[in-house]
């Protein structure tokens, strides 16, 4: 028997719980609108866009990182809720304020470019005024997806620019103008548009796109159905079927949130039906998907930043990566099995299992970009 686990859409329950926990599931319903069509058009542009930066090269690197977190910016103020209990569908008058400005920050640095390239260091009130416009939108952003911790830590950085002369021992420095500080953080490399734009608007962005693409392509679906047939029958089965489709999924998409939801949804109610106590099985759950974050090839973004800052080449992160991910999941499957015999919890029968062969046959295709990769 060939029964497959549930198609890779979460139930509206693990949808609801999601949003509750965490913010940046907590989106506007846009989709629904008249505005659906010019924004898929718009993100599809963009994914268009860095794809053929990624393949042939593009404008100037401040521009094209510009263009990079104008565009993301869009896409956040469209999106995201500027309030948590927030109810409408389509973005009130201030959101498309902040999207018109996250357009013209782009434009701007397109526009100034070559000034700026032969400015020396000066600026002018106008760049005041954009690098300022970037600055509170960028932190405004920041609050929606993350909440307020970033955004303070952001703002007590720049205070602490401005006023190091008053500062004490170790923490005293020259202190800086307002005026240099904000237009250092919107029209260098070294600011915003540092490393970790940079690393965003060449690598993550694309292996985003790439993991998104293979999971709506039924990737997700295909990593459980393995993990099921492949680990189905043994003791505690459904909680070694967890812990092995967190795992095969974390590889894609490197994110813990997206991983608890394709995941648990199915695995936590069947290992409670084979009689685990509902927090191990949650446990269980919540520890294989956070195990994505190291999980080659993707890990959370973390190996592109790494890559960039050490100037390490990223397959060598990833090779070195392979061994303490597959020690991390071998440590959660000896854990899990262990309780399965104390509790002399058995796996589900085979005739109830999808067979390997089958499934590989039917989606085994998918593995091909995942290898190429």
């Amino acid at each position: 028997m060939t029964n497959s686990l549930p198609t890779d859409a979460p139930p509206p329950e693990s949808i609801e719980t999601v949003e509750k926990y965490d913010r940046e599931s907590r989106t506007r319903d846009i989709w629904s609108t008249k505005w659906a069509l010019p924004l898929t058009v718009f993100a599809v542009g963009l994914s268009l866009y860095q794809i053929y930066y990624a393949l042939f090269g593009g404008p100037p690197t401040l521009v094209h990182r510009g263009i990079h977190v104008g565009a993301i910016l869009v896409l956040c103020f469209a999106v995201q809720r500027f309030r948590l209990r927030e109810t409408r569908s389509t973005p009130p008058w201030f959101d498309w304020l902040c999207i018109a400005g996250s357009i013209a920050i782009a434009v701007y640095l397109a526009v100034v470019f070559d000034r700026l390239t032969v400015s020396g260091g000066r600026f002018e009130t106008i760049d005041v005024v954009f690098s300022v416009i970037c600055l509170v939108l960028v932190l405004e952003a920041a609050r929606r997806v993350t909440g307020l911790i970033l955004p303070i830590l952001a703002v007590l950085f720049i205070v602490y620019d401005y006023y190091g002369r008053s500062m004490p021992g170790l923490f005293r420095h020259r202190g800086y103008d307002l005026d240099r500080i904000v237009t250092f953080m919107y029209e260098s490399t070294e600011g915003i548009f540092s490393t970790a734009i940079g690393v965003s608007s060449t690598y993550i962005f694309l292996f985003i796109l790439f993991g998104a693409i293979l999971q709506k392509s039924g990737m997700g679906q295909f990593f459980n159905d393995i993990a099921l047939a492949l680990a189905g029958q043994a003791r505690g089965g459904p909680a070694k079927v967890a812990v092995l489709a967190s795992g095969f999924l974390g590889s894609i998409n490197g994110s813990a949130i997206a991983n608890v939801v394709t995941t648990g949804a199915f695995t936590i109610p069947m290992m409670k039906r084979v009689g685990y106590q509902r927090n191990f099985a949650g446990a269980v759950e919540s520890a294989a998907s956070v195990g994505g974050q190291i999980m080659p090839p993707i890990m959370g973004a973390a190996a592109f930043i790494m890559a960039e800052t050490l100037g390490i080449p990223y397959t060598q992160i990833v090779l070195v990566a392979i061994i303490p991910a597959v020690l991390y999941y071998l440590g959660i499957l000896i854990q899990v099995h262990l309780r399965a015999t104390s509790q002399g919890l058995r796996g589900i029968s085979r005739e109830n299992l999808p067979a390997v062969m089958d499934v590989i046959k039917e989606r085994g295709h998918l593995l091909l970009p995942l290898l190429f990769l």
